[in-house]
């Protein structure tokens, strides 16, 4: 039996809601079954600081094959594989005890909770800190290049990291998935680990999830097309990992699961160059006519 039909076979085990197959089966127990069942392998990572770019644009969660059918911003778009599965592991590989002089905008707080991660950038800047929303349970993209447009006139010769929560749940954009709303409150959106739950323990369904990730994307390349338009310089658009939708019979991003849908993810180029040269001209002119 393969692997993908004995995941599948598990699942339908918790759909049933036994009470003895529940407490034999958790999600420890399942998360744990994915990862020790798929021989794990070795590939080519791309490590994003072995490539030169002035502004990397980082959205959570974001596949390949759906950015390609939805952005509209001008560039060179290549197919890459990333360094991990999730975010941390994407983190791990690429920054791991490593002294850089990029400021990392962070919408995600798992940025500050990885070990020997935190301390690796000139500056951590905590979007999630001061941008959270707390209707929508997430940082909204707004807020992430608000952060990423003051800090860029602040400090214009750092490279930075700017990394967007969406597309990754909870889904903010034209179709959400939230729990029903109580009387005298506001609806809430459902974390990914309440919709996995769905998936997991009930016949969620799996076409609205793929529709609702699609607007989360829709939502978030918005935004990115303002900001990259303001941007000076060499900017790439890329993701940390990828997101499936029951390909194998596996949803999400479980860590350690190296399959296409995961590790395949964009690496937009937009060549701002002439911008950055050009704004640094008048800079020189500036200091000039003031015999600096």
């Amino acid at each position: 039996m393969k692997i993908y039909e004995k995941i599948k076979l598990l699942r339908d085990l918790i759909k049933r809601k036994d009470p003895h197959t529940l407490k034999r089966i958790s999600r420890a127990v399942y998360d744990n079954t994915l990862r020790t069942s798929f021989k794990l392998y070795s590939y080519r990572k791309y490590l994003v600081l072995d490539k030169k770019w002035d502004y990397l644009i980082v959205l959570d969660a974001c596949r390949y094959d759906f950015f390609s059918e939805l952005n509209k911003i001008p560039g060179k778009l290549k197919k890459i594989k990333s360094a991990g599965s999730d975010t941390e592991e994407w983190l791990v590989k690429n920054f791991e005890n490593k002294k850089t002089d990029i400021i990392y905008l962070a919408s995600n707080p798992k940025v500050i909770r990885t070990k020997n991660v935190k301390n690796s950038f000139w500056r951590l800047e905590n979007v999630w800190d001061y941008g959270w929303d707390n209707e929508l349970d997430t940082v909204p993209p707004q807020e992430v290049s608000k952060a990423a447009l003051k800090l860029s006139k602040t400090y214009p010769n750092k490279r930075m990291i700017i990394h967007y929560m969406q597309p990754h749940a909870p889904y903010i954009g034209k179709t959400k998935i939230t729990f029903p709303k109580k009387e005298g409150e506001h609806s809430r959106c459902m974390s990914v680990f309440e919709i996995n739950d769905k998936v997991m323990f009930e016949n969620y369904d799996i076409t609205l999830i793929k529709q609702a990730y699609k607007d989360n994307l829709k939502l978030v390349l918005k935004d990115v097309e303002e900001l990259v338009k303001k941007l000076p310089g060499k900017v790439v658009i890329t993701a940390d990992h990828g997101e499936l939708f029951g390909e194998k019979n596996l949803y999400f991003h479980p860590r350690g699961i190296y399959i296409k849908e995961l590790i395949e993810v964009p690496w937009f180029i937009v060549d701002n160059t002439k911008k950055k040269n050009k704004e640094q001209t008048k800079t020189d002119k500036i200091l000039a006519s003031l015999k600096i």
